[in-house]
């Protein structure tokens, strides 16, 4: 047996408890991690709640991303070994077995070495900076030299934009609502960070008066509030990559029409299992390089999972870069 978060029933925060766990079994294509750190995603709290479409066999353990070190492969995997430092982000296995525990499993393709070896970076990689790579490169197709503007970059996903667009030889500019964020930005290599709490016309005036020509590129957060705005300093042949969106909005498809701009959802679920293997290389040569390298705003223990959910709901830390479970620590002390 072992110790983690388990889910018996959808619901709040609240639904998620620890418990013993029995060792997951794996078959030939998949890993057994053993955990060092989790990572926590909106993602995860979509699940939790059965908002997300797709829901794991009850009960389940949370958690798509995590770090830590490979306790034993199946039959057929060859990248990794046991004993090998990696990050994972668990995306297409539906098992139940993830990083909110002390053992977690993950497919072959998405279990990648972690340069260095901290896991604390480690779990922060999966999910933002493959995000981020679907955005820009598989969906976006960005070249060197073109404008991006990243509306919400001082989260994990819009941090990991930056630094995948800065990589690509793109001139960013980026927003975010709090000092903090700007700050941040502007140490990630911004060229022009604005606060997005200005109104929508001198966001607009801003933005007209940088990229006189249009945006090439634009990954939306929170496509309810922004995409109007959006579609208004678009360019010619332009990309819009809805990444985040909590409503419904109305736009103005006038201003896609003339300069034959688009408007695209992002979805690492929606990758092949080439695309995602292709993102998790590039990430981990990021980290390899040194060019990758992501905020952790907080740490919490395994126990405070549910208070993590709520933290990231309402964007209390997670605003500003990512939220961590301290896995092994928490076991260690428990």
């Amino acid at each position: 047996m072992m110790r983690g978060i388990l889910v018996k029933a959808l619901g709040d925060p609240h639904v998620m408890k620890m418990a013993e766990i029995p060792i997951p079994k794996i078959s030939p294509n998949e890993v057994l991690v053993r955990v060092d750190y989790a990572g926590v995603n909106p993602v995860d709290t979509y699940v939790r709640a059965g908002t997300f479409g797709r829901s794991p066999p009850l009960p389940y353990t949370p958690g798509k991303d995590g770090a830590g070190t490979v306790e034993r492969v199946g039959a057929k995997v060859r990248h990794v070994a046991p004993g090998d430092k990696v990050f994972f982000c668990s995306m297409f296995s539906d098992g139940g077995h993830g990083s909110y525990a002390e053992l977690a499993v993950a497919e072959e393709n998405e279990v990648w070495p972690l340069p260095g070896g901290d896991s604390s970076l480690g779990a922060a990689l999966g999910t933002p900076y493959l995000t981020a790579y679907r955005a820009l490169i598989t969906k976006g197709r960005c070249t060197k030299g073109e404008t991006v503007l990243v509306h919400g970059g001082s989260g994990a996903v819009g941090q990991a934009c930056v630094q995948i667009a800065k990589n690509e030889g793109l001139r960013v500019i980026a927003t975010a609502g709090s000092a903090e964020g700007l700050d941040i930005l502007r140490e990630l290599g911004a060229d022009l960070v604005l606060d997005h709490k200005l109104s929508d016309d001198r966001k607009i005036a801003e933005l007209k008066e940088r990229a006189p020509s249009g945006l090439d590129i634009i990954v939306e957060m929170r496509a309810d509030l922004n995409l109007g705005t959006d579609c208004q300093v678009i360019g010619k042949k332009g990309r819009i990559l809805v990444v985040g969106n909590r409503g419904s909005t109305t736009l103005d498809a006038r201003f896609l029409m003339f300069p034959e701009a688009s408007i695209s959802g992002v979805a690492i679920l929606a990758a092949t299992k080439d695309e995602f293997r292709d993102a998790s290389k590039y990430v981990s040569d990021g980290v390899r390089e040194g060019w990758a390298r992501p905020n952790i705003s907080k740490i919490y223990s395994l126990e405070s999972a549910p208070q993590a959910h709520i933290d990231i709901i309402e964007s209390r830390g997670g605003a500003t870069g990512k939220l961590l479970l301290d896995v092994a620590a928490s076991l260690k002390n428990g």
